[in-house]
C-alpha cells in the first residue's frame, strides 16, 4: 500500500468514486452534500493498492484548525491499516497548513477508531445528514 497526496485526475477520479460508494451506496447519506465547497480548497491523500485507490481523505484550512474529513476505504480494505495509515499521512500535512488542531466529524459508530488514531471526543454528539456524530480533535502544536 502506498499513501500520497491524489494530484493526477485518474486518481482524483477514483477517489471520489469510492467516496460515492462509501457515502451514499453505502451508508446512504445524501447524493448533495457528498461533493461540497470543501473539496475545492483541500489537499487529498490517497492509499493506493497498485492502480486501484483502496482508501481516501482530504484536508483544508478552517478558522485556526485543519479539518479532517470524507475518510473512506474500500469494503475490502477496512480493518487493514488503511484509515491509520491515512491519518498518520496526514498529521505532517496538517501542520504544514498551520493549524492548531487536527479536527474531524467522526461518525459516532467510528469513534474507537479516532481515539486509537490519538483524537479526543469534544463536545456533545450531533446530527449529520440522519447519522449521529461527535467533534474529535488532536493537537498539531
Amino acid at each position: 500500500m502506498n499513501i500520497a497526496t491524489a494530484s493526477k485526475i485518474d486518481d482524483l477520479g477514483k477517489m471520489f468514486l469510492l467516496r460515492y460508494k462509501v457515502f451514499v451506496l453505502e451508508q446512504k447519506f445524501s447524493e448533495s452534500i457528498e461533493i461540497d465547497e470543501h473539496d475545492n480548497e483541500s489537499t487529498f491523500l490517497v492509499a493506493k493498492e497498485g492502480r486501484d485507490v483502496i482508501g481516501t481523505l482530504r484536508l483544508f484550512k478552517e478558522g485556526g484548525n485543519v479539518v479532517l474529513g470524507r475518510m473512506a476505504v474500500e469494503r475490502a480494505w477496512r480493518g487493514k491499516g488503511v484509515g491509520k495509515a491515512l491519518v498518520l499521512a496526514a498529521l505532517p500535512i496538517a501542520r504544514e497548513l498551520g493549524g492548531a488542531d487536527l479536527v474531524a466529524h467522526a461518525q459516532v459508530q467510528a469513534l474507537g477508531f479516532y481515539t486509537r488514531a490519538g483524537f479526543s471526543p469534544h463536545g456533545e454528539e450531533f446530527d449529520e445528514d440522519g447519522a449521529p456524530h461527535q467533534l474529535v480533535r488532536v493537537k498539531l502544536t
